[in-house]
């Protein structure tokens, strides 16, 4: 008996098909957009509320081009309920640079994460992320794990990848909110959040 292999969406299972059995797939790590933010103005902030919930475990936050006005940092803050988080946030970063080797960050007890490495981000350029947050509403301390590219302040070309820890049990985490240590968002990119299907 011959098998073929389908993807989970490959036929419409609505159908009446001339076997018997059952078909079935498996889409456990499949992403689910669940909001999407276009650079379009200049703002200071880019909140995200009401993204984590109990449907999901883990989520992925892309953030693609996003153009800075000011050559500074930016930061991520949980939150939870329309308010932010601070403090308790521990993290860990290594960086390599074109033309000028590798750079290393470390710090515990932070007010919140950086997205980038110790070296501000070169101002009127673009920087990408991708950022995993591992089961938010955890009761234990909630992890994220970093990858990105952006230029920085001397203007060397960065590809940084990173880990961190917000030292914090609540279980109320419901969304996170992006700022700018000096300086706005403007011009243009993307920010889009996904939950990851569990098995």
């Amino acid at each position: 008996m011959a098998f073929t292999l389908l993807k989970p969406d490959g036929i419409d299972l609505s159908q009446t098909f001339a076997f018997t059995g059952t078909v079935t797939g498996d889409n456990s790590g499949e992403l689910v957009k669940i909001s999407n933010y276009n650079v379009s103005s200049t703002v200071s902030t880019i909140t995200f509320d009401n993204v984590f919930s109990s449907t999901y475990k883990n989520y992925l936050i892309i953030t693609s081009n996003v153009q800075v006005s000011s050559t500074a940092k930016t930061l991520f803050n949980f939150r939870s309920g329309g308010s932010s988080l601070t403090g308790n946030y521990n993290q860990a970063m290594t960086a390599y640079r074109t033309a000028n080797g590798a750079i290393e960050f470390g710090n515990q007890n932070q007010t919140n994460f950086t997205t980038t490495i110790a070296n501000d981000i070169h101002s009127d350029t673009g920087y990408s992320e991708r950022m995993y947050i591992y089961d938010p509403q955890n009761s234990a301390d909630k992890r994220i794990s970093q990858l990105g590219v952006y230029n920085d302040s001397n203007q060397y070309d960065n590809t940084f990848m990173g880990t961190g820890v917000y030292a914090n049990n609540t279980t109320s985490i419901d969304g996170f909110i992006l700022s700018r240590s000096t300086g706005d968002f403007y011009g243009h990119g993307q920010i889009t959040v996904y939950g990851i299907k569990n098995a």
